[in-house]
Protein backbone atom coordinates (compact mmCIF):
# COMPACT_ATOMS: atom_id res chain seq x y z
CA UNK A 1 0.00 0.00 0.00
CA UNK A 2 1.40 3.38 -1.06
CA UNK A 3 0.34 6.78 0.34
CA UNK A 4 0.04 9.83 -1.88
CA UNK A 5 -0.78 13.30 -0.59
CA UNK A 6 -2.98 15.67 -2.57
CA UNK A 7 -3.31 19.35 -1.67
CA UNK A 8 -6.99 20.11 -2.24
CA UNK A 9 -6.64 23.74 -3.20
CA UNK A 10 -7.25 24.56 -6.81
CA UNK A 11 -4.60 27.26 -7.00
CA UNK A 12 -1.99 24.94 -5.50
CA UNK A 13 -3.13 22.23 -7.90
CA UNK A 14 -1.98 24.30 -10.85
CA UNK A 15 1.64 23.15 -10.28
CA UNK A 16 0.63 19.53 -10.70
CA UNK A 17 -1.46 20.46 -13.70
CA UNK A 18 1.45 22.16 -15.46
CA UNK A 19 3.68 19.12 -14.91
CA UNK A 20 1.14 16.80 -16.47
CA UNK A 21 0.45 19.09 -19.43
CA UNK A 22 3.78 18.14 -21.02
CA UNK A 23 2.95 14.48 -20.68
CA UNK A 24 -0.60 14.80 -21.95
CA UNK A 25 0.55 15.04 -25.57
CA UNK A 26 2.63 11.85 -25.26
CA UNK A 27 0.02 9.95 -23.28
CA UNK A 28 -2.97 11.02 -25.31
CA UNK A 29 -5.52 8.24 -25.84
CA UNK A 30 -3.54 5.91 -23.62
CA UNK A 31 -6.78 4.92 -21.82
CA UNK A 32 -9.08 2.40 -23.48
CA UNK A 33 -12.41 4.19 -23.52
CA UNK A 34 -14.06 1.80 -25.97
CA UNK A 35 -14.28 -0.94 -23.36
CA UNK A 36 -17.59 -1.71 -21.65
CA UNK A 37 -15.99 -1.41 -18.23
CA UNK A 38 -17.08 1.66 -16.25
CA UNK A 39 -13.46 2.27 -15.22
CA UNK A 40 -10.59 3.47 -17.46
CA UNK A 41 -8.19 0.78 -18.69
CA UNK A 42 -4.59 0.96 -19.78
CA UNK A 43 -2.33 -1.63 -21.44
CA UNK A 44 1.21 -1.95 -20.07
CA UNK A 45 4.16 -3.74 -21.58
CA UNK A 46 6.61 -5.58 -19.31
CA UNK A 47 8.52 -3.16 -17.03
CA UNK A 48 6.81 -0.21 -18.66
CA UNK A 49 6.20 2.86 -16.48
CA UNK A 50 3.31 5.24 -17.10
CA UNK A 51 2.17 8.28 -15.18
CA UNK A 52 -1.43 8.14 -14.03
CA UNK A 53 -2.80 11.68 -13.50
CA UNK A 54 -5.15 12.37 -10.62
CA UNK A 55 -7.70 15.16 -10.46
CA UNK A 56 -9.25 16.22 -7.16
CA UNK A 57 -11.98 18.84 -7.11
CA UNK A 58 -14.50 19.67 -4.41
CA UNK A 59 -16.93 22.53 -3.89
CA UNK A 60 -17.38 21.92 -0.18
CA UNK A 61 -16.27 24.60 2.22
CA UNK A 62 -16.52 25.62 5.84
CA UNK A 63 -19.68 27.70 5.90
CA UNK A 64 -20.27 27.93 9.65
CA UNK A 65 -21.06 31.39 11.01
CA UNK A 66 -21.22 32.27 14.72
CA UNK A 67 -24.67 33.36 15.83
CA UNK A 68 -25.20 37.09 16.03
CA UNK A 69 -26.57 37.79 19.45
CA UNK A 70 -28.79 35.28 21.30
CA UNK A 71 -25.92 34.45 23.66
CA UNK A 72 -24.01 36.68 26.02
CA UNK A 73 -20.47 37.69 24.94
CA UNK A 74 -19.02 36.02 28.04
CA UNK A 75 -20.49 32.75 26.82
CA UNK A 76 -18.09 31.94 24.00
CA UNK A 77 -20.08 29.18 22.29
CA UNK A 78 -23.66 28.05 22.53
CA UNK A 79 -25.13 24.67 21.73
CA UNK A 80 -26.52 25.86 18.39
CA UNK A 81 -23.14 27.07 17.16
CA UNK A 82 -21.37 23.98 18.48
CA UNK A 83 -23.65 21.71 16.46
CA UNK A 84 -23.24 23.83 13.34
CA UNK A 85 -19.48 24.17 13.56
CA UNK A 86 -18.99 20.46 14.30
CA UNK A 87 -20.90 19.39 11.20
CA UNK A 88 -19.21 21.92 8.96
CA UNK A 89 -15.68 21.25 10.17
CA UNK A 90 -15.95 17.74 8.76
CA UNK A 91 -15.78 19.26 5.28
CA UNK A 92 -12.29 20.61 5.96
CA UNK A 93 -10.90 17.52 7.65
CA UNK A 94 -8.41 15.42 5.65
CA UNK A 95 -10.04 12.57 3.81
CA UNK A 96 -8.53 9.33 2.52
CA UNK A 97 -9.51 8.12 -0.94
CA UNK A 98 -8.62 4.59 -1.93
CA UNK A 99 -7.53 3.90 -5.53
CA UNK A 100 -7.22 0.29 -6.68
CA UNK A 101 -5.42 -1.02 -9.78
CA UNK A 102 -7.00 -4.28 -10.97
CA UNK A 103 -5.95 -6.78 -13.59
CA UNK A 104 -8.23 -8.62 -15.98
CA UNK A 105 -9.10 -11.18 -13.31
CA UNK A 106 -10.36 -8.41 -10.98
CA UNK A 107 -7.45 -9.00 -8.63
CA UNK A 108 -5.77 -5.95 -7.11
CA UNK A 109 -2.30 -5.25 -8.40
CA UNK A 110 -1.73 -2.11 -6.36
CA UNK A 111 -3.77 -0.13 -3.85
CA UNK A 112 -3.11 3.54 -3.28
CA UNK A 113 -4.44 5.63 -0.43
CA UNK A 114 -4.69 9.26 -1.46
CA UNK A 115 -4.97 11.68 1.43
CA UNK A 116 -6.75 14.89 0.45
CA UNK A 117 -6.18 17.88 2.70
CA UNK A 118 -8.67 20.69 1.89
CA UNK A 119 -7.51 24.25 2.37
CA UNK A 120 -9.60 27.43 2.76
CA UNK A 121 -10.43 29.42 -0.34
CA UNK A 122 -8.37 32.40 -1.47
CA UNK A 123 -11.17 34.99 -1.48
CA UNK A 124 -11.08 37.74 -4.12
CA UNK A 125 -14.29 39.59 -3.23
CA UNK A 126 -16.69 39.56 -0.28
CA UNK A 127 -20.38 40.46 -0.51
CA UNK A 128 -22.72 41.02 2.43
CA UNK A 129 -26.49 41.19 1.89
CA UNK A 130 -29.36 41.93 4.27
CA UNK A 131 -32.78 40.56 3.47
CA UNK A 132 -36.12 39.83 5.11
CA UNK A 133 -36.43 36.52 6.91
CA UNK A 134 -38.27 33.52 5.41
CA UNK A 135 -38.04 34.90 1.87
CA UNK A 136 -35.89 34.54 -1.24
CA UNK A 137 -33.02 36.90 -1.97
CA UNK A 138 -32.65 37.45 -5.71
CA UNK A 139 -29.51 39.30 -6.70
CA UNK A 140 -27.64 40.07 -9.90
CA UNK A 141 -23.90 40.78 -9.74
CA UNK A 142 -22.25 42.19 -12.84
CA UNK A 143 -18.89 40.72 -13.76
CA UNK A 144 -15.90 42.84 -14.76
CA UNK A 145 -14.68 42.59 -18.38
CA UNK A 146 -13.56 39.01 -18.94
CA UNK A 147 -10.16 40.13 -20.26
CA UNK A 148 -9.36 41.62 -16.83
CA UNK A 149 -9.95 38.28 -15.08
CA UNK A 150 -6.83 36.26 -14.21
CA UNK A 151 -6.23 33.35 -16.54
CA UNK A 152 -8.28 34.83 -19.38
CA UNK A 153 -7.53 33.05 -22.67
CA UNK A 154 -6.19 34.84 -25.73
CA UNK A 155 -9.17 35.06 -28.07
CA UNK A 156 -10.47 37.15 -30.91
CA UNK A 157 -12.06 40.46 -29.92
CA UNK A 158 -15.36 39.38 -31.50
CA UNK A 159 -15.63 36.26 -29.33
CA UNK A 160 -16.41 36.05 -25.65
CA UNK A 161 -15.83 32.96 -23.46
CA UNK A 162 -18.56 31.43 -21.35
CA UNK A 163 -18.23 32.05 -17.62
CA UNK A 164 -19.10 29.00 -15.51
CA UNK A 165 -20.24 29.35 -11.91
CA UNK A 166 -20.23 26.85 -9.06
CA UNK A 167 -21.58 27.40 -5.54
CA UNK A 168 -20.56 25.67 -2.33
CA UNK A 169 -24.17 25.73 -1.07
CA UNK A 170 -26.32 23.16 -2.83
CA UNK A 171 -29.50 24.99 -1.75
CA UNK A 172 -28.51 28.21 -3.55
CA UNK A 173 -29.32 28.81 -7.22
CA UNK A 174 -26.36 30.32 -9.03
CA UNK A 175 -25.87 30.67 -12.78
CA UNK A 176 -24.22 32.84 -15.43
CA UNK A 177 -25.92 33.09 -18.79
CA UNK A 178 -23.97 33.31 -22.01
CA UNK A 179 -24.23 36.77 -23.52
CA UNK A 180 -23.39 38.03 -27.02
CA UNK A 181 -19.97 39.44 -27.67
CA UNK A 182 -19.51 42.88 -26.15
CA UNK A 183 -22.40 42.52 -23.71
CA UNK A 184 -21.66 42.50 -19.94
CA UNK A 185 -22.11 39.20 -18.14
CA UNK A 186 -24.06 38.84 -14.91
CA UNK A 187 -24.18 36.22 -12.16
CA UNK A 188 -27.71 35.44 -10.93
CA UNK A 189 -28.22 34.36 -7.32
CA UNK A 190 -31.31 33.05 -5.54
CA UNK A 191 -30.92 32.22 -1.86
CA UNK A 192 -33.56 31.11 0.62
CA UNK A 193 -33.28 33.15 3.84
CA UNK A 194 -33.91 31.46 7.16
CA UNK A 195 -35.38 32.85 10.38
CA UNK A 196 -33.94 35.96 11.98
CA UNK A 197 -31.14 36.45 13.03
CA UNK A 198 -29.55 33.55 11.10
CA UNK A 199 -26.60 34.15 8.74
CA UNK A 200 -25.67 32.14 5.66
CA UNK A 201 -22.11 32.03 4.38
CA UNK A 202 -21.08 30.34 1.15
CA UNK A 203 -18.62 30.64 -1.71
CA UNK A 204 -19.10 31.21 -5.43
CA UNK A 205 -16.37 30.03 -7.81
CA UNK A 206 -16.04 31.52 -11.29
CA UNK A 207 -14.36 29.65 -14.14
CA UNK A 208 -13.49 30.68 -17.67
CA UNK A 209 -12.29 27.29 -18.94
CA UNK A 210 -15.02 24.71 -19.66
CA UNK A 211 -13.19 22.00 -17.65
CA UNK A 212 -13.45 23.96 -14.37
CA UNK A 213 -9.75 23.40 -13.72
CA UNK A 214 -8.90 26.63 -11.94
CA UNK A 215 -11.20 29.42 -10.71
CA UNK A 216 -10.48 32.89 -12.01
CA UNK A 217 -12.26 34.45 -9.01
CA UNK A 218 -13.60 33.26 -5.67
CA UNK A 219 -16.40 35.18 -3.98
CA UNK A 220 -17.46 34.96 -0.35
CA UNK A 221 -21.09 35.83 0.35
CA UNK A 222 -22.90 36.56 3.61
CA UNK A 223 -26.71 36.69 3.74
CA UNK A 224 -28.23 38.09 6.95
CA UNK A 225 -31.87 37.21 7.61
CA UNK A 226 -33.57 40.10 9.42
CA UNK A 227 -37.02 40.71 10.84
CA UNK A 228 -38.94 42.93 8.44
CA UNK A 229 -40.93 45.97 9.57
CA UNK A 230 -43.15 47.79 7.06
CA UNK A 231 -43.71 51.51 7.58
CA UNK A 232 -45.53 53.99 5.35
CA UNK A 233 -45.40 57.76 5.60
CA UNK A 234 -46.15 60.92 3.69
CA UNK A 235 -43.22 63.04 2.60
CA UNK A 236 -42.56 65.72 5.18
CA UNK A 237 -44.77 64.05 7.82
CA UNK A 238 -43.76 61.79 10.71
CA UNK A 239 -45.03 58.23 11.05
CA UNK A 240 -44.53 56.38 14.33
CA UNK A 241 -44.33 52.70 15.21
CA UNK A 242 -43.31 50.69 18.28
CA UNK A 243 -41.43 47.37 18.21
CA UNK A 244 -40.64 44.92 20.99
CA UNK A 245 -37.02 44.14 21.90
CA UNK A 246 -36.66 40.88 23.83
CA UNK A 247 -33.90 40.38 26.34
CA UNK A 248 -31.23 37.68 26.08
CA UNK A 249 -30.17 35.12 28.65
CA UNK A 250 -28.38 37.75 30.72
CA UNK A 251 -28.74 41.46 31.34
CA UNK A 252 -26.74 43.79 29.13
CA UNK A 253 -26.34 47.49 28.37
CA UNK A 254 -27.55 48.19 24.82
CA UNK A 255 -28.06 51.19 22.54
CA UNK A 256 -30.11 51.59 19.35
CA UNK A 257 -28.69 53.07 16.15
CA UNK A 258 -30.35 53.96 12.84
CA UNK A 259 -28.75 53.63 9.43
CA UNK A 260 -30.53 56.86 8.31
CA UNK A 261 -30.66 59.04 11.44
CA UNK A 262 -31.99 62.07 9.53
CA UNK A 263 -35.07 60.19 8.31
CA UNK A 264 -35.50 57.36 10.82
CA UNK A 265 -35.19 58.25 14.50
CA UNK A 266 -35.05 55.68 17.28
CA UNK A 267 -36.16 56.23 20.86
CA UNK A 268 -34.67 55.84 23.41
CA UNK A 269 -31.42 57.23 22.07
CA UNK A 270 -29.40 56.75 25.24
CA UNK A 271 -28.02 53.37 26.39
CA UNK A 272 -30.56 51.29 28.31
CA UNK A 273 -30.22 48.23 30.50
CA UNK A 274 -31.93 45.30 28.76
CA UNK A 275 -32.87 42.91 31.51
CA UNK A 276 -32.58 39.17 31.07
CA UNK A 277 -35.63 37.56 29.41
CA UNK A 278 -37.51 40.87 29.63
CA UNK A 279 -39.04 43.04 26.92
CA UNK A 280 -38.27 46.65 26.04
CA UNK A 281 -40.37 48.88 23.79
CA UNK A 282 -38.48 50.74 21.07
CA UNK A 283 -40.17 53.64 19.25
CA UNK A 284 -39.45 54.34 15.59
CA UNK A 285 -40.22 57.67 13.91
CA UNK A 286 -40.04 57.80 10.12
CA UNK A 287 -39.94 61.16 8.37
CA UNK A 288 -38.74 60.60 4.78
CA UNK A 289 -37.26 63.45 2.78
CA UNK A 290 -38.03 62.00 -0.65
CA UNK A 291 -40.93 60.03 -2.10
CA UNK A 292 -40.90 57.24 -4.61
CA UNK A 293 -39.99 53.56 -4.45
CA UNK A 294 -39.61 51.54 -1.27
CA UNK A 295 -36.43 52.22 0.67
CA UNK A 296 -34.67 49.91 3.10
CA UNK A 297 -33.27 51.13 6.40
CA UNK A 298 -31.75 49.31 9.36
CA UNK A 299 -32.06 49.63 13.12
CA UNK A 300 -29.21 47.98 15.03
CA UNK A 301 -29.20 47.19 18.74
CA UNK A 302 -25.61 47.01 19.97
CA UNK A 303 -24.12 45.94 23.28
CA UNK A 304 -22.08 49.03 24.21
CA UNK A 305 -19.86 47.15 26.66
CA UNK A 306 -18.81 44.24 24.45
CA UNK A 307 -19.50 45.90 21.03
CA UNK A 308 -21.66 42.98 19.94
CA UNK A 309 -24.69 43.10 17.67
CA UNK A 310 -27.78 42.05 19.63
CA UNK A 311 -30.62 42.69 17.20
CA UNK A 312 -31.26 44.16 13.74
CA UNK A 313 -34.55 45.20 12.16
CA UNK A 314 -35.05 45.73 8.44
CA UNK A 315 -37.38 48.71 7.97
CA UNK A 316 -39.10 48.81 4.58
CA UNK A 317 -40.19 52.43 4.23
CA UNK A 318 -42.70 53.46 1.58
CA UNK A 319 -43.26 57.18 1.08
CA UNK A 320 -46.17 58.91 -0.65
CA UNK A 321 -46.33 62.33 -2.23
CA UNK A 322 -48.08 64.98 -0.14
CA UNK A 323 -51.18 66.86 -1.32
CA UNK A 324 -50.05 70.18 -2.81
CA UNK A 325 -52.28 73.01 -1.60
CA UNK A 326 -50.51 75.94 -3.35
CA UNK A 327 -47.91 76.29 -6.08
CA UNK A 328 -45.57 79.21 -6.64
CA UNK A 329 -43.04 80.04 -9.35
CA UNK A 330 -40.26 82.36 -8.25
CA UNK A 331 -37.58 83.98 -10.38
CA UNK A 332 -34.20 84.07 -8.64
CA UNK A 333 -31.08 85.72 -9.99
CA UNK A 334 -27.94 83.66 -10.38
CA UNK A 335 -24.88 84.76 -8.44
CA UNK A 336 -24.56 87.14 -5.56
CA UNK A 337 -23.17 86.45 -2.13
CA UNK A 338 -26.27 87.26 -0.04
CA UNK A 339 -28.92 85.18 -1.80
CA UNK A 340 -32.53 86.19 -2.48
CA UNK A 341 -35.38 86.86 -0.05
CA UNK A 342 -39.00 86.06 -0.91
CA UNK A 343 -42.30 85.82 0.94
CA UNK A 344 -45.37 83.59 0.62
CA UNK A 345 -48.62 83.94 2.56
CA UNK A 346 -50.27 81.30 4.75
CA UNK A 347 -53.75 81.52 6.33
CA UNK A 348 -54.82 79.76 9.52
CA UNK A 349 -58.07 77.89 8.74
CA UNK A 350 -58.87 77.17 12.43
CA UNK A 351 -61.02 79.37 14.71
CA UNK A 352 -58.32 79.21 17.40
CA UNK A 353 -54.71 80.32 17.65
CA UNK A 354 -52.35 77.69 16.26
CA UNK A 355 -48.61 77.03 16.24
CA UNK A 356 -47.12 75.68 13.02
CA UNK A 357 -43.67 74.22 12.26
CA UNK A 358 -42.01 74.95 8.90
CA UNK A 359 -39.78 72.44 7.15
CA UNK A 360 -38.61 71.83 3.57
CA UNK A 361 -37.07 69.01 1.56
CA UNK A 362 -34.16 71.09 0.21
CA UNK A 363 -32.47 72.71 3.16
CA UNK A 364 -29.41 73.29 0.96
CA UNK A 365 -31.42 75.69 -1.24
CA UNK A 366 -33.94 77.24 1.13
CA UNK A 367 -33.96 78.43 4.76
CA UNK A 368 -36.77 80.01 6.76
CA UNK A 369 -36.46 83.25 8.66
CA UNK A 370 -38.46 81.60 11.43
CA UNK A 371 -39.05 77.85 11.73
CA UNK A 372 -42.02 78.18 14.10
CA UNK A 373 -44.90 80.61 13.52
CA UNK A 374 -48.00 81.44 15.56
CA UNK A 375 -51.07 82.49 13.59
CA UNK A 376 -54.30 83.78 15.07
CA UNK A 377 -57.73 82.43 14.18
CA UNK A 378 -58.47 83.08 10.52
CA UNK A 379 -55.47 85.35 10.12
CA UNK A 380 -52.76 85.30 7.41
CA UNK A 381 -49.04 85.20 7.97
CA UNK A 382 -46.16 85.95 5.60
CA UNK A 383 -43.52 83.24 5.59
CA UNK A 384 -40.05 84.65 4.98
CA UNK A 385 -37.90 82.60 2.60
CA UNK A 386 -34.19 82.96 2.00
CA UNK A 387 -32.71 81.21 -1.05
CA UNK A 388 -29.00 80.42 -0.98
CA UNK A 389 -27.05 81.87 -3.92
CA UNK A 390 -26.46 79.63 -6.95
CA UNK A 391 -23.81 80.06 -9.60
CA UNK A 392 -25.54 78.33 -12.52
CA UNK A 393 -28.99 78.77 -14.09
CA UNK A 394 -31.55 76.03 -13.78
CA UNK A 395 -34.76 74.91 -12.09
CA UNK A 396 -35.47 73.27 -8.73
CA UNK A 397 -38.71 72.07 -7.16
CA UNK A 398 -38.88 72.73 -3.43
CA UNK A 399 -41.60 71.56 -1.03
CA UNK A 400 -42.53 73.59 2.06
CA UNK A 401 -44.22 71.48 4.75
CA UNK A 402 -46.44 73.28 7.26
CA UNK A 403 -47.00 70.86 10.15
CA UNK A 404 -48.78 71.07 13.49
CA UNK A 405 -47.28 70.45 16.93
CA UNK A 406 -47.57 66.65 16.43
CA UNK A 407 -45.68 66.89 13.14
CA UNK A 408 -48.77 66.13 11.06
CA UNK A 409 -48.87 67.87 7.73
CA UNK A 410 -51.42 70.68 7.49
CA UNK A 411 -50.48 72.09 4.09
CA UNK A 412 -47.74 71.69 1.51
CA UNK A 413 -46.52 74.45 -0.78
CA UNK A 414 -44.68 73.70 -4.01
CA UNK A 415 -42.16 76.29 -5.12
CA UNK A 416 -40.70 76.10 -8.61
CA UNK A 417 -37.47 78.09 -8.29
CA UNK A 418 -36.12 79.32 -11.64
CA UNK A 419 -32.53 80.54 -11.48
CA UNK A 420 -31.86 83.03 -14.30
Amino acid sequence: MVFYRVIADTREWRHFKRKTETRSALEENMFDTASTSPYPQVFLRPREIVHIPFKFQTFRADQSVPEQGPSHPLKHQTQTYLKTSTSEENNLKPRQIQVSFMNKDECPVAILTVQAEPRPHVVDRTFRFYHAEQSFLKKTIRLPPWRSLPGAPVMDENTQPQVHVRCSDVNAVCEARKMPSGEPQDVFLKIACGPSPSVKRFFVLLYIDPFLAEPCQTWQLYVHSLQRIDMSAVQGQSSRLSVILRGTQSSRLVQCFSSHPEELQVSPTDPIMLMANAVQEVHLTLRPHTSGSTRYMYVNVVDVEFHQLVRTWLVCASCQMPVISKSFELQIQVGGGKGSNKRVSFANPYPTKKTFHLKCNRSDLLQFKENIIEVGPGESHSIGLRFTPQQFPGKAEIFIFINDSEDKNEETFSINAVYT
